[in-house]
């Protein structure tokens, strides 16, 4: 079975690879890299699923995303369901407001000083060494065209997964509002379970083992029944 990576806004499928690697020993990791960041939502979409569709005919998969990416992995699920083609089993989104509302912010037209300290005013930055966030600063570009792309997306009302989903949640995360999170389950047809945690808009990093639990527990239950129907994991 493969878990496709999806990473946020700006960032490189490698750091939640690193986050990921407990779950080794029962899924294949594939990091997803959003190869440019010149593409419309709708191009990346289709660019990542088509990618997808090649490596996994006939094979159980899974998304996880996080931020942005949770937007990417949903649309490319939208987009592979609407192929009548092979989709993904189970989302696992997490640091993302039900896409039936808009994004509160619009940071990708802030002037790029203002952009850059309301990036770090998202947490997990605080910690980083001064060349980290230089190196931030050096791809500024990148991150705005993703906040672009995300700030810019209005959800399609038929836009309904037929996918699981699980949604991980930060009590403390700016981003989301704790009180609208169960409305993901207006967007998929099966399954949606919400998991809240204390922290900012980066608190995966802060419950690795709890979170792995969780998904551990879930990927179980699909790899029991492709064992049982005798499809390839």
């Amino acid at each position: 079975m493969k878990l496709y990576c999806f990473p946020h806004a700006g960032g490189t499928p490698g750091t939640y690879l690193d986050w990921l690697q407990p779950l080794t020993n029962m899924v294949e990791l594939v990091p997803v890299f959003y190869k440019s960041r010149e593409l419309t939502l709708g191009d990346l979409v289709q660019e990542i699923a088509s990618i997808i569709l090649n490596q996994s005919i006939d094979e159980t998969f899974a998304f996880i995303g996080h931020s942005f990416g949770s937007l990417v992995a949903f649309e490319v699920a939208i987009w592979l369901q609407d192929q009548g083609v092979s989709t993904p089993v189970l989302l696992i989104l997490s640091g993302k407001r039900p896409l039936i509302y808009s994004s509160k912010k619009q940071r990708h037209v802030l002037c790029d000083e203002d952009f850059y300290r309301d990036i770090l005013s998202m947490g997990n930055f605080s910690n980083e060494s001064r060349a980290e966030k230089m190196l931030l600063k050096l791809f500024l570009h990148r991150v705005r065209a993703d906040f672009k792309m995300s700030e810019t997306y209005r959800y399609p009302q038929d836009h309904i997964a037929e996918a699981e989903i699980i949604m991980l949640n930060g009590l403390d995360d700016p981003e989301t509002n704790n009180d609208e999170m169960d409305k993901w389950d207006l967007l998929n047809r099966g399954n949606c379970e919400v998991y809240h945690f204390t922290g900012n808009h980066f608190f995966i990093f802060d419950h690795q083992t709890e979170i792995i639990d969780v998904i551990r527990n879930k990927l179980t239950k699909y790899l029991s029944l492709n064992e049982t129907e005798g499809r390839p994991l």
